[in-house]
């Protein structure tokens, strides 16, 4: 047995963190079929024997087999590129085996390590599969629909929090869809229908026919009543339980449905309908799961003596602590770092400095980290280490189930490994390269896969340095979800003809209009559930012409979409290259190859080679008047403008803050850059007040309130036009104006919204009141008092808690109201190891808010037992999540409680006094100036902020009076000045149980009279209670 060892691996990381920086790490374009692309396929006509036929669709139910599987137990939601989980099939033959001596075993992994609940779940899972496997081999078929049944009913147990969170957006869309006047009154009340709904013909009716303009209204009346059930199901007084089994059953049999998108797709809510079919397709997507699972066992031989193996992950590779510079990555290259290489291999708008900056900002981010093993290639290793390659040849399908799309670097190592060793398929690739990718050192190898592990790996280097030697290209960004790539149904003939048509026609125009913009895509939503802060989803664009299909959403929207600037809003966001000189004419690089031991390959090295941006010519068209000019800026020598008039009257954001424009920046600059940038937080305080943001309190109607100006920005509305409304007093009037000339069907949501809350928008010295959405929470006789007036103290932080989630923020420990400090600490958000708690608990609020009346919540935290009532709404695997929150919530207010978190407090807050537990315990007293205090305040913050490290394990150190070793293991390069400054009085003689506690009584033992001199002034301007110093 050998023991693989990874060589230089500093040198691939610094490859890796390389080409992350181009193109935002979208290095290839998305590979993979859609499902429905696979059925079409396996139904078409295929030529050869009876048992060609039957082979071929016994592999594509294994493989969809094994994707559903991933997905299924996929019960959470994952890391962004990253496939959750990932399920081998392997198939044992021998003498003792039935079903014609066959043997399934699925072998499974996780990114993260399975726990009990998850062991069970697959105990359980391998027994109802192989019951139904059984019925086949032994030809009984009693007792099968009760088995089916049992199987359904612990996947939705399983998937519990997932079809409840996907349920609650459900719920806000369909809601915002009924607002807007897409579902007409019914006067039909009718419950839901039954749980056999797959059973029943949800999809179109065959007597509307293809789709047409003649069959249009049919279809809408067809899905308006299918929407509404959903809404039925969703407001009935079913248990919760019940209410999960039939949305994920009707949501099944809706994914497919032609009318249902026409619908959802058309009218004045098209955005929040798209939110829906989403909705619909991930809701939906456990019974395509469980269908396919029933299938797979009643037609894949061996299922009767099915085992799952859960495998357990190996130890993570920890990063070096020492990686090299930018330079010496430019030299692997054959490269020197300098303003013309910086351009050709980065970013041509990228200086040598700034690249140097963003390198080492992510060479930082990783150093000491864990380096992920993703789940395919803890299955590889997993199968290389305990099997010999003849029993992997015999038994294992050389097929990987993934969750979601594998990244750039899995699938290239797959492919590569497979032509030396065994070749193994996933579902595709989203190409996005993943930086905290790894491959851990591992023993029990046979020596011919280690050195065919070194191999493939010495050939993705290889790869890597042929991909970065090729000028930088633009791909579109893609989801990497499987959501993106299952369960959506394909056109109609019809509109598929009709989309195709115009396609061609507008590939046609791009080619003649030499665009000189490119786009790439984010997956972020424009109306996320996210908390505190508020996302955005519009960034700088040029209006594509878009009719048909749109350029950025892919969803159906109107030929006058392109009069009016691409009006179809969407849920992706999108990131303008701001590059001033980048011609678009595409054309396969002539750069150099790699030959060798990778082989002959192509600019980039395998199969489906990427195209190139051309490099620059020294003239372009002049950016306000679109004529051809070799001149630049005259201030700033940045974009083409052709002359002293078209500089002046050119009003681009990007080139209003970075030129010299003649003018102050008003708030109407700061708004377009905003829009442009696609991020709220951009709106300042000045902005908001100036543009009514300042009158609505939920973060909901700002970023509605938001999207409506992102909209007047996409119709070509600049900066001085919105202040010259502002100053003229007709923003209003001429919002209307600009929103009424487009046709009503893309409009999107915002404008009918906007209308509707005219009112509060033109109200004059009107403050939003904050508290109003959850005053129906409280008892009737405390709904009119104040938040002071509330008593006992646990009822009024938990109703100021309740407005601040049901606002969408969550407590901000940044800002200088102490009430924001306190709801972050006593509730917890100041717990996890990093940023934990604002990421989970906001979810585990929002969903008690829903689930338990108000009086039980306040009185839970009242009594130090919201951990008790979250486990018992189901919460306890969510909340367990957010490291040590069970033990802290449990901390009455007379207990000890760990200084480290009013540490972690203190270095989120604005405040430059810590108190007084904080400067014993961690060495603000030593401090003697302003700027001491905020340097030892600013490397706690740093490193209480990085998900490597325990609050906990800090606190470890603190009470052994080891600080400064505990930072330096996270922060290698720390000055030697914050030595004396985290000198503390720890550790102490004998066992003090208030060491590292906030405690009401300081006691200092064999303390020197410096250390007592330091300490007094410091709780004399903390006022402290008491204090007693022992010499």
């Amino acid at each position: 047995m050998a023991i693989f060892q990874w060589e230089n691996i500093e040198q691939f990381i610094g490859l890796v963190n390389l080409l992350s920086l181009r193109n935002g790490g979208q290095v290839g374009p998305k590979t993979g079929k859609e499902e429905e692309e696979v059925q079409c396929s396996t139904n078409t006509e295929v030529s050869g024997g009876e048992s060609d036929v039957r082979e071929s669709k016994e592999d594509e139910l294994k493989r969809r087999f094994l994707d559903k599987f991933a997905e299924a137990i996929s019960n959470d939601k994952g890391d962004r590129h990253v496939a959750v989980c990932s399920v081998a099939l392997r198939e044992s033959r021998g003498d003792r085996c039935p079903d014609g001596n066959v043997k399934v075993s699925l072998l499974v992994s996780r990114n993260q390590d399975f726990e009990q609940e998850d062991k069970n779940f697959f105990g359980t899972l391998e027994r109802l599969l192989a019951a139904i496997g059984a019925t086949v081999s032994e030809q009984i078929s009693t007792g099968l629909l009760a088995v089916e049944k049992e199987l359904w009913e612990e996947l939705v147990r399983y998937n519990q929090l997932r079809l409840d969170y996907h349920a609650n957006s459900l719920r806000v869309n369909l809601q915002t869809f009924k607002a807007d006047g897409c579902i007409p009154p019914h006067n039909d009340s009718r419950s839901p229908r039954g749980g056999d709904s797959e059973q029943r013909t949800f999809c179109d009716d065959c007597s509307t026919g293809l789709y047409s303009d003649a069959s249009h209204g049919a279809r809408v009346k067809c899905a308006q009543e299918h929407i509404r059930d959903l809404g039925n199901i969703l407001s009935s007084r079913d248990d919760r339980a019940t209410r999960r089994r039939l949305l994920a059953e009707h949501t099944y049999s809706l994914r497919h449905m032609k009318s249902l998108r026409v619908f959802l797709d058309s009218g004045p809510g098209a955005l929040v309908g798209r939110k829906l079919i989403s909705d619909i397709h991930w809701l939906g997507r456990l019974r395509s799961c469980y269908n396919t699972l029933v299938e797979a066992a009643l037609n894949i031989p061996g299922f009767s003596r099915l085992s799952i193996v859960p495998v357990q992950n190996l130890s993570p590779r920890v990063c070096p602590s020492t990686l090299p510079t930018l330079a010496d990555v430019m030299n692997c290259l054959g490269q020197t770092l300098n303003p013309t290489s910086v351009k050709r291999f980065i970013d041509e708008r990228s200086s040598v400095t700034s690249a140097e900056h963003d390198f080492k900002q992510r060479q930082n981010k990783i150093t000491r980290r864990h380096l992920s093993t993703h789940a395919e290639l803890q299955l590889v290793l997993y199968i290389l280490r305990t099997m010999e390659m003849k029993t992997v040849h015999g038994e294992i399908y050389p097929y990987i189930g993934c969750s979601k799309l594998s990244c750039f670097l899995c699938t290239i190592f797959l492919e590569l490994w497979g032509q030396s060793g065994f070749a193994f398929r996933t579902r595709g690739s989203h190409g996005k390269i993943y930086a905290l990718w790894s491959i851990p050192d591992v023993d029990g190898f046979h020596d011919d896969m280690v050195s065919g592990l070194n191999l493939a790996l010495k050939k993705m280097r290889n790869l890597l340095l042929c991909e970065l030697t090729n000028p930088v290209t633009l791909t579109a960004h893609v989801a990497e979800s499987s959501a993106g790539v299952t369960d959506y149904s394909p056109r109609s003939s019809f509109i598929y003809q009709y989309h195709s048509a115009l396609a061609s026609r507008r590939e046609f125009d791009f080619l003649r209009a030499h665009t000189r913009k490119s786009f790439v895509r984010s997956i972020d939503p424009v109306e996320g559930g996210k908390t505190h802060n508020m996302p955005g989803a519009f960034t700088p664009t040029e209006p594509p012409v878009c009719s048909g299909e749109c350029e950025n959403c892919e969803y159906k929207t109107s030929e006058d979409c392109s009069e009016y600037h691409s009006m179809c809003s969407y849920s992706g966001s999108v990131e303008e290259s701001e590059n001033y000189g980048i011609s678009t004419a595409l054309e396969h690089s002539e750069g150099p190859g790699l030959s060798g031991e990778y082989g002959d390959c192509d600019r980039h090295g395998m199969p489906g080679a990427f195209k190139s941006v051309k490099t620059p010519e020294p003239s372009g068209e002049c950016e306000h008047c679109a004529c051809e000019t070799s001149r630049r800026c005259s201030k700033c020598l940045g974009p083409w403008l052709c002359s002293d008039r078209c500089e002046n009257e050119w009003d681009y954001f990007g080139h209003t803050f970075r030129c010299a424009v003649g003018r102050p920046l008003d708030t109407a600059d700061y708004l377009v850059r905003a829009c442009r940038t696609g991020s709220l937080d951009d709106v300042d305080g000045d902005t908001a007040e100036d543009f009514g943001f300042a009158k609505f309190a939920s973060a909901r109607d700002l970023r509605r309130l938001f999207g409506l100006y992102v909209g007047l920005t996409r119709m070509g509305v600049r900066s001085r036009e919105l202040h010259k409304w502002k100053m003229e007093g007709t923003l209003t009037e001429n919002i209307i104006a600009k929103y009424e000339v487009i046709p009503e069907r893309v409009r999107g949501v915002y404008y009918p919204w906007f209308r509707k809350n005219l009112v509060i928008f033109n109200s004059r010295d009107v403050q939003p009141d904050f508290l109003a959405i959850a005053r129906p929470y409280l008892d009737p006789e405390d709904r009119n008092k104040e938040p002071h007036e509330l008593v006992p103290e646990a009822k009024r932080k938990s109703f100021l808690l309740y407005s601040m989630l049901l606002n969408g923020y969550h407590p901000n420990p940044s800002l200088s109201d102490t009430v924001c400090k306190d709801l972050y600490f006593e509730f917890g958000f100041v717990t996890g190891i990093g940023s934990e708690g604002e990421e989970v608990l906001p979810w585990v609020y929002g969903f008690l808010i829903s689930g338990c009346p108000f009086t039980m919540f306040w009185n839970a935290f009242q009594t130090n037992s919201l951990t008790a009532l979250m486990d018992a709404k189901g919460l306890e695997s969510v909340r367990k999540r957010v490291k040590h929150l069970g033990a802290f919530l449990k901390i009455k207010p007379n207990d000890c409680c760990p200084t480290v978190w009013y540490l972690r407090l203190f270095v989120h807050s604005p405040d430059v006094d810590p108190p007084p537990h904080v400067a014993v315990d961690y060495g603000f007293f030593n401090c003697k100036s302003v700027e001491e205090i905020f340097a030892l305040k600013g490397v706690y913050k740093e490193v209480l902020e990085s998900p490597m490290v325990d609050p906990m394990e800090l606190h470890a150190a603190c009470i052994q009076g080891k600080l400064y070793d505990f930072v330096c293991q996270h922060k290698p390069n720390l000055e030697q000045r914050f030595k004396g400054l985290m000198t503390n009085m720890y550790p102490l003689p004998g066992n003090v149980k208030w060491a590292g506690m906030r405690t009401e009584n300081v006691l200092i033992l064999d303390s020197t009279p410096e250390v007592a001199h330091n300490l007094l002034p410091a709780f004399k301007r903390q006022a402290t209670r008491i204090f007693y110093v022992e010499k």
